[in-house]
């Protein structure tokens, strides 16, 4: 995901969403979704290229259980947090009605 080592993680759920592991830079603090998910072993943050070089190799080659575990954990995380936009709105309603 871009912006890791700037100002910030762009959208870390365009990945997420599709039950991809997620990587990006250091700078992640703001974003709770970056936060939650790296919790859940579902992202990983990359520090230098040899942190970049070291998460592909686990996740790309020999044991497969690692990426597959991630990737379900992303997928899963989407899916328990649906509907936000929903409750937005009907919070929206509430208080203009």
């Amino acid at each position: 995901i871009g912006g890791g080592f700037n100002a910030g993680v762009h959208n870390v759920l365009e990945a997420a969403v599709y039950g991809m592991p997620v990587l990006f830079g250091p700078r992640f603090s703001k974003s709770l979704e970056a936060i939650e998910l790296q919790k859940l072993f579902a992202a990983f943050s990359i520090n230098s290229y040899n942190d970049l070089a070291e998460t592909l190799a686990t996740l790309t080659t020999g044991d497969q259980r690692r990426r597959i575990f991630a990737s379900l954990k992303a997928k899963q995380y989407v899916k328990d947090n649906l509907g936000g936009s929903y409750l937005v709105t009907e919070y929206l309603k509430s208080i203009l009605a």
